[in-house]
């Protein structure tokens, strides 16, 4: 039977060191390498809706998504999602915004924005919103 050389080095690495092999752990994720994001705005818009806007960027093109949302905090539960939107492709600027309503509800609202690939969230501050 044939094996490549990779399999042959990870045979050999196992019989060393006494039959068990050991994976390195996944790095924690922050901002994707070389990007930062901004922590987004909160605003009630003349319209009624709730309105937010984000921006990431970057110092080389690589295929990524920016996502910026609209949660409400709720007290001892997860806070919901109210609405989203995205900004997708291979470039270093990244911006995008959503609005929303939430059925006339009075609540604290705040906005999201983060790129999809990392745990990095960056938050606005939370604030009293009458919703349309």
């Amino acid at each position: 039977m044939k094996i490549g050389k990779g399999a042959a080095k990870l045979a050999a690495a196992t019989l060393m060191s006494g039959g068990i092999t050991i994976v390195g752990a996944h790095a924690a994720f922050a901002d994707p390498a070389g990007c930062i994001g901004y922590a987004p705005n909160i605003v009630q818009n003349s319209d009624g809706t709730i309105g937010s806007v984000g921006t990431g960027k970057c110092v080389s093109n690589a295929p990524r998504t920016w996502r910026i949302e609209i949660k409400s905090e709720l007290s001892f539960q997860p806070d919901y999602l109210v609405g989203a939107n995205t900004d997708s492709g291979s470039k270093t600027y990244y911006h995008q915004g959503v609005r929303s309503c939430d059925g006339g509800t009075y609540g604290k609202y705040y906005g999201r924005d983060f790129f999809t690939s990392s745990s990095d969230q960056h938050d606005s501050p939370h604030v009293y919103i009458q919703a349309c």
